[in-house]
């Protein structure tokens, strides 16, 4: 019979994630000799190049909400150059990297892959895609700001 595996995101930023599960199922299919299958990706939210990037590595995907880029997509170009340099301001205000669990992570300059995503579901996680501005919680000299939104950062 026909196996009709559809995933669920609240949010797509890069893709990537998506990839990532899509590739751990197609290697548990195949390493058990299952063929006939077809795996489709329904989201509420998606940015344009998150969309853009499935659909280009072959995903039958679908989202509600398409986020243009918080910026680039909203100005003629020199402009966004103008609000995009005043964003990396503001960024160096921030620490551009912390610890967790031993680990570092790099604070996402403009979001995750640039995706200058400005997005945000009440009660929920904040996707790495926004802007860091409103939601990495560390200064430039480590010390703890407040935020508007909040990000669980394992994964930063």
């Amino acid at each position: 019979g026909q196996n009709n595996i559809i995933l669920v995101d609240d949010f797509i930023g890069s893709g990537q994630t998506v990839l990532g599960r899509i590739k751990t199922i197609k290697a548990q299919f195949d390493g058990s000799n299952i063929t006939d299958y077809t795996i489709r990706v329904k989201a509420l939210s998606s940015t344009q190049a998150g969309l853009d990037n499935l659909i280009a590595s072959g995903v039958h995907v679908t989202a509600q909400k398409i986020i243009k880029k918080g910026i680039d997509d909203f100005y003629d170009a020199p402009t966004a150059a103008e609000h995009r340099a005043r964003m990396l301001a503001i960024e160096s205000l921030l620490s551009p990297r912390y610890i967790s669990g031993g680990e570092e992570r790099e604070m996402p300059s403009l979001g995750y892959n640039g995706a200058q995503a400005v997005y945000c579901r009440e009660n929920a996680n904040t996707p790495n895609s926004v802007f860091p501005v409103f939601w990495w919680p560390f200064k430039a000299d480590g010390a703890e700001r407040k935020v508007v939104l909040v990000r669980a950062m394992g994964d930063a």
